[in-house]
């Protein structure tokens, strides 16, 4: 449903949708700091996805089913090989 966003590409940050950011608010888990912000961790990437068979949609079925997934993943690399 949305492509990968990478926090270390530039092009990604500047599209990086409002949804990927890190969540806010008082029962947010992370940092004051990092709220708000596209990764809480260098190299942090976020993606939107959908498993599910559009041709379900019909008349009598107003959703398709499926399963939809919002993930992210740290990936602080160190630069070892």
């Amino acid at each position: 449903m949305t492509d990968l966003y990478n926090a270390r590409s530039s092009e990604d940050v500047s599209a990086w949708p409002a949804e990927g950011l890190v969540p806010s608010g008082p029962n947010s888990l992370f940092h004051p700091l990092v709220q708000g912000a596209v990764s809480a961790s260098e190299g942090d990437v976020w993606w939107l996805m959908w498993e599910g068979d559009p041709s379900l949609e019909t008349f009598s079925r107003l959703h398709p089913l499926g399963v939809a997934v919002e993930a992210g993943a740290g990936m602080e690399l160190s630069g070892r090989q």
